[in-house]
């Protein structure tokens, strides 16, 4: 028999993909333990839950960001051309003008130790590369394997594209394609549960051990780092060339505290970096190993400038909640800085599938206790994804009247302001009980993403009533809508798509939106509107903080309902050739 310590047990339990099978179970078997006697049930409910998880589907679970038809069960039925359809082809013009001649070759170099990003995330996905791409022939699968970093369609619930390739592996490239839990439980290496480490089998006698990630892309690390130095020679910002040394050794160590700590102190660069292991969406084994990222960005100091304006306000915003103080006196966890960029080039993990309009980091670890966090919005790909996307759907789906009010400015608004709602989620149920996470369970994301959805919305109402920030509020609305059916475009499997519709059938029901049945085209009462934003907006608000699961639930079950007329409109948009996202053209 081998030995579970009760420390791993935690540890393991702090896994959301594990931690829903080890209270379900638990609570299944607090009897079984009685009758049985047994005194270690940690060990009783590790070996269960091992086995219950071994016997669903678990390893196929939704997440949040990438992967919004993750719950489709039919085969798709689209050729090759129609897939790499879904995707608008755009060049990213990223601002330079302004860069001397030393910041432009800094961004060169930048930019090609960020192309050697997409080898380790090649990796990482799915493996040997040049085994995928020797086998394929038509130059249109090649490009289409090359957006998705290997042989399944991250747009359609990673069905494989390619003969000869099957289900996509839980836990991608991480882990074994077999694994299964018993065995990792198994395993005596104590850096299994690194963020930071691959794990293999050895053929000898199948036994599992783990590889720390900079001894696994040795060779590409070499090479990054070889280039990061050249870079330095070009620096003439002194924080960031120091910046740019400690991501050196983050990279040849996997220690990532030193550089993401300079990283959050750094505040007069002109040119910026994100580079290495973060995002954890990747592993849907376990949810727990990071997947290679690279960011070159320019900031774009015009639109900075505008947001600090905007975040000044916000604890006054804070204190007009539409709510008693009990809701509104918890801190605001805004972060340390918010900061407006072009992008320049992306490579790795979020260059794979639908790409972001903001991003946070970092994300896990000490930096972020200590320093906060730097929400990032990318102006040039909210102007993409505006142009190419947003726009068409708002001339498709919203009243003539209205849909000239959709603007790129209005997108970028309410999508930065989506972002920053997250500072005023509450924390902690008022009666202090337990955190709303707790206390909301499985229907948490729901609540965070309905919270941040309308909450935006009663922000920008709050900051129209001050005449000097220019604020268009009727604009934001109008593109508002017209953001809801874009997310709903991603299937109701994912989170924000059903805060979409549930918001969506609130304002519907509340006569804040109205539909043309003769023209299939919605249309905003503004006065109901505003109306309506701030019933919502208190309903949420009380929900968290009273932790109220049942009232949540009963929300969830009253509007999260997609009408028939709704399923037309969103059927309408996608015969219309309107693409679902956007790919990058460097």
């Amino acid at each position: 028999m081998f030995v579970i310590s009760p420390d791993f047990i935690k540890k393991l339990y702090k896994i959301n993909h594990v931690k829903k099978i080890v209270i379900n179970f638990t609570k299944n078997f607090l009897q079984i333990k009685k009758t049985c006697k047994m005194k270690n049930l940690l060990y009783f409910v590790v070996l269960a839950m091992i086995v219950f998880s071994c016997s669903t589907d678990n390893n196929q679970k939704k997440t949040e960001n990438n992967n919004p038809s993750e719950t489709q069960e039919e085969q798709s039925t689209l050729t090759i051309q129609e897939r790499i359809n879904q995707y608008a082809t755009i060049q990213l013009n990223p601002d330079t003008t302004s860069l001397t001649d030393n910041q432009k070759h800094l961004l060169k170099l930048l930019i090609e130790a960020a192309d050697m990003v997409n080898d380790i995330f090649w990796q990482q996905n799915f493996g040997n590369k040049q085994e995928l791409t020797s086998k394929i022939s038509d130059k249109d699968t090649l490009l289409f394997a090359n957006i998705n970093y290997g042989p399944w369609d991250i747009l359609q619930s990673n069905e494989p594209f390619v003969p000869g390739y099957g289900k996509k592996p839980a836990g991608a490239n991480f882990y074994p394609s077999d694994i299964k839990y018993l065995p990792f439980v198994q395993m005596p290496f104590s850096d299994k549960l690194s963020m930071y480490t691959i794990i293999r089998r050895n053929p000898e006698d199948n036994t599992l051990y783990t590889i720390p990630y900079h001894e696994a892309y040795k060779a590409q690390i070499e090479k990054i780092a070889e280039k990061l130095r050249e870079a330095e020679k070009y620096c003439d910002n002194e924080s960031f060339k120091n910046y740019l040394e400690a991501k050196i050794k983050t990279l040849e160590t996997d220690d990532y505290y030193p550089s993401d700590a300079l990283w959050m102190d750094m505040k007069d660069r002109k040119i910026d970096l994100i580079m290495g292991a973060y995002d954890t969406e990747l592993d849907k084994f376990l949810n727990l190993k990071a997947a290679f990222e690279a960011f070159v960005m320019v900031r774009n100091d015009e639109w900075t400038g505008k947001l600090a304006n905007y975040i000044q306000l916000l604890p006054t915003l804070q204190k007009d909640l539409p709510v008693s103080d009990k809701y509104k006196n918890q801190k605001l966890a805004l972060g340390t800085d918010m900061v407006v960029c072009d992008l320049v080039y992306v490579a790795g993990y979020t260059n794979f599938g639908p790409k972001q309009l903001a991003i946070t980091r970092p994300i896990e670890g000490k930096v972020t206790m200590e320093k906060g966090t730097r929400k990032i919005q990318f102006m040039n790909v909210t102007e993409a994804k505006f142009n190419k996307i947003l726009y068409p759907i708002a001339q498709l789906l919203i009243d003539s009247s209205q849909s000239q009010k959709v603007t790129s400015q209005a997108f970028f608004e309410i999508n930065f302001f989506f972002e920053i709602s997250e500072g005023l989620i509450l924390k902690k149920t008022v009666d202090n009980k337990g955190s709303v996470k707790d206390a909301l369970k499985d229907f948490y994301n729901i609540a965070r993403n309905i919270h941040d959805d309308v909450m935006r919305l009663f922000l920008l109402s709050k900051l129209s009533e001050n005449k000097e920030l220019n604020v268009q509020l009727e604009s934001n609305f109008v593109t508002y809508l017209a953001d809801m059916f874009r997310s709903i475009r991603f299937g109701t499997a994912h989170s924000q798509a059903k805060a979409a519709i549930i918001n969506l059938n609130f304002f519907l029901e509340k006569g804040a939106i109205t539909r043309n049945p003769e023209t299939g085209k919605y249309k905003i009462n503004f006065d109901k509107m505003r109306k309506a934003v701030e019933e919502q907006t208190k309903n949420i608000l009380i929900i968290e903080g009273n932790g109220d699961y049942e009232a949540l639930k009963k929300m969830y079950s009253k509007y999260s309902t997609i009408s028939e007329e709704l399923k037309k409109d969103i059927a309408r948009v996608n015969n219309s050739n309107i693409p679902v996202d956007i790919r990058f053209d460097f």
